[in-house]
């Protein structure tokens, strides 16, 4: 019993951090590895292309920049499907 109370209270806490998470807008580097990042808006074969071979910036993340440009197809520039699409990849990542 007192372990499923723990499974419970832990759900509830996540369940309130992800809400508290996804309402947020953008943050940090957001402005520029989102808002600004040209290659996110477009999804075609020459988009992928150039996301893969775009080396002028500090980071070559082209894998990253393919995720968010689906999370942009999908729902445009609005922080909360960022966000969700963010934690998503991070809470995959032990499976």
């Amino acid at each position: 019993m007192k372990v499923m109370t723990k499974v419970c209270r832990n759900a509830w806490i996540e369940s309130f951090l992800l809400v508290q998470r996804i309402q947020n807008g953008f943050v940090w580097d957001d402005e520029v590895y989102i808002e600004g990042n040209k290659y996110i808006t477009d999804l075609s074969g020459n988009g992928i292309k150039a996301i893969f071979s775009n080396t002028s910036s500090d980071n070559y993340a082209p894998v990253t920049d393919l995720v968010n440009s689906l999370i942009y197809k999908l729902g445009g520039l609005d922080s909360s499907a960022f966000h969700f699409g963010s934690l998503l990849n991070t809470e995959s990542l032990p499976l």
